[in-house]
């Protein structure tokens, strides 16, 4: 009994599970129709739109960031400006499109074998010179232009924005160009991304630049007991626990000025009162 018990336990697990797959497989199929359907009005969208603008600037960006000549020119132009960190930026943004164009075009594109959108609805004067022929699915360019800009904000911050921007743009002309759908371009956004974050697993961006950033501490006046310093609080803040360590404050700088800040205090006036009768403020 417990031996044909034992079957058909497992026999129903099994067709549980058989069971679960041709539900699973209905729900895949479902999303990819509603991605298909939005990628092709998206892209119809674009292509139906009439704009000089895009006609113009639209194939050019698309066939300047070509084999990633466009990001090879800006890494070019951050290793020339001699900051340390704006070379280790060029270096981290090369090196993240080199994996990533590796792993778009010799192994998704292969494992994805989408077809390139139909170009004959994109105005003739928006197409790239050059008509790709290799599978749909990532959009090349947009990963490696993503990769780049991810690489190089992880060591230089500050040009995320202009970057991520010049990427966006990127991606858009593959749209606009009719190289690829919406959804390429995304999940190529995606995997440069993923690929950018990878590298500072590996090789962590330094955040700190010691021959720019300035890091010099400036020891001023000791002041053991308090004299010439104001704490500027508001003891109910913090749900109350700024009023709690009042008293541990006033025991261990007995000659701090403690302004404590009431309701209907005008904050900004407070501030300045407190900062023309002292040496060193707190707040």
């Amino acid at each position: 009994m417990s031996t044909y018990g034992g079957a058909m336990t497992k026999r129903r697990r099994i067709s549980e599970r058989a069971g679960a797959h041709p539900a699973d497989a209905r729900r895949w199929r479902s999303v990819r129709r509603q991605v298909d359907a939005l990628d092709i009005s998206v892209f119809d969208a674009v292509a139906h739109t009439q704009s000089p603008l895009l006609d113009a600037t639209m194939p050019p960006l698309t066939r300047a960031a070509d084999r990633s000549m466009l990001w090879i020119g800006v890494a070019g132009l951050l290793a020339l400006t001699g900051r340390p960190r704006a070379r280790r930026g060029a270096v981290r943004g090369l090196a993240s499109i080199a994996v990533t164009s590796l792993i778009a075009n010799q192994v998704s594109k292969r494992l994805h074998r989408r077809p390139r959108p139909s170009i004959t609805q994109v105005p003739q004067q928006r197409l790239a010179h050059r008509i790709p022929t290799s599978t749909s699915f990532p959009s090349g360019h947009s990963a490696s232009a993503m990769a780049f800009a991810a690489g190089v904000s992880a060591e230089w911050p500050i040009l995320s924005v202009p970057l991520r921007t010049l990427a966006g743009l990127v991606g858009f002309s593959r749209v606009a160009t009719g190289a690829h759908y919406p959804s390429d371009v995304v999940a190529g956004f995606a995997l440069g991304e993923a690929i950018a974050w990878l590298t500072t697993r590996v090789v962590p961006a330094e955040r700190v630049d010691p021959a720019f950033d300035d890091l010099t501490v400036r020891a001023g006046t000791p002041r053991p007991d308090g004299a010439g310093m104001t704490l500027v609080i508001n003891p109910t803040s913090g749900s109350g626990r700024a009023g709690k360590i009042l008293p541990t404050v006033r025991r261990a700088l007995p000659r701090m000025r403690i302004v404590e800040l009431g309701e209907g205090t005008d904050y900004g006036r407070t501030i300045d009162e407190a900062a023309s009768s002292c040496e060193v403020l707190y707040w």
